[in-house]
């Protein structure tokens, strides 16, 4: 019995592309079950804890830019990586809410958002990136272009709501900030 333990090389373009794209459906298959799409009715959320502030950090669909992960830290802390249409959140006490994110595959340049957050509100924070047919290679082969279209925005709980149908959530890895 032989083992393969490589695949045989590409005889032609066709072939790689062909092998591209099934290692990519397979990646997104593999995403897709990681966890489950849901709708969060922000109704129902409830008040943020006591002398707490609550934080939702929204991270919209955009097709052209699925591929990129998204690193999101919060006072020099890092919270989550957010996927293609998902979101976290977590509370922290009154004060400076300094939220920055990059990412890694592609390398979304940096962006940051400072804002003064009060114990009892709730924040919501949406990732927004100017979608076109080619801006995610346009991105990629000139990084510089166009960076005001990458940033934070702060929404309220209307606007927030419709992004939060149909999303993933991606548990912080420190769900209270401390001072």
């Amino acid at each position: 019995m032989k083992i393969v333990t490589s695949l045989p090389p590409c005889r032609n373009v066709r072939q790689l592309i062909i092998r591209f794209l099934c290692l990519n459906i397979i990646a997104l298959a593999l995403l897709g079950c990681k966890t489950a799409l849901i709708d969060v009715d922000l109704a129902k959320s409830g008040s943020p804890p006591i002398g707490k502030a609550s934080i939702f950090v929204i991270r919209p669909s955009y097709l052209s830019y699925a591929a990129r992960d998204l690193t999101i830290t919060v006072n020099k802390t890092e919270i989550a990586d957010l996927v293609n249409s998902s979101y976290t959140s977590f509370s922290m006490p009154e004060g400076k809410l300094k939220l920055s994110s990059e990412g890694s595959f592609f390398s979304w340049p940096r962006r940051e958002v400072t804002i003064d957050v009060e114990a009892g509100r709730t924040y919501y924070l949406e990732w927004h990136a100017k979608e076109t047919a080619s801006s995610a290679l346009m991105m990629y082969l000139f990084p510089d272009m166009d960076m005001e279209a990458l940033h934070w925005e702060v929404i309220n709980k209307e606007s927030a709501q419709p992004l939060l149908k149909g999303i993933h959530f991606v548990s912080p890895e420190i769900p209270e900030i401390s001072k």
